[in-house]
């Protein structure tokens, strides 16, 4: 009798996979932030496909030279000096406040809410016909002196939003 595989959420690893590869491929911190460890942050708890998927992902890996930690926030007044923030769709964090928090950060502020990268967040993941895609903001993340590749922008999943 075969060996039954376990189910994988695909759309929980496809968006592992995308803030993975965003925070290693195509965007580069300013000198400050290059010293401890590469910190990605949670704005609440995501399910735990997600999290299960991202730790097999992050497992043991680094960005550079930094070690990817993982932080998982319990409310807003933790929000501090991060590489990454993820506002999970399920999160009760208010996404304009974390937009206000992270302005004079060097943080790349991902939310699962489509709309959010025009009010100031750095990426907004969403679904458009059945694909993941992301709406980019690239005023916001000059703003914070984060460099992006020019790559990242010609990503067909890529939409512009300023």
């Amino acid at each position: 009798m075969p060996v039954q595989q376990p189910m994988v959420d695909t759309g929980a690893k496809m968006k592992a996979l995308y803030i993975y590869s965003f925070a290693k491929n195509y965007f580069d911190w300013p000198t400050d932030y290059k010293s401890g460890n590469f910190i990605i942050a949670f704005a609440g708890e995501p399910t735990a496909a997600f999290k299960e998927q991202f730790t097999n992902i992050t497992s043991n890996k680094s960005i550079g030279s930094q070690k990817i930690e993982i932080k998982y926030l319990k409310s807003i007044e933790e929000v501090e000096k991060y590489h990454v923030l993820f506002v999970p769709r399920e999160s009760q964090f208010s996404v304009q406040k974390l937009i206000s928090k992270c302005k004079s950060q060097s943080t790349l502020l991902i939310t699962e809410k489509e709309g959010y990268a025009q009010q100031g967040a750095s990426i907004s993941l969403t679904y458009r016909e059945s694909k993941l895609k992301y709406e980019f903001n690239k005023a916001v993340v000059s703003k914070q002196r984060i460099t992006v590749s020019s790559e990242f922008e010609k990503n067909m999943n890529c939409m512009l939003v300023n």
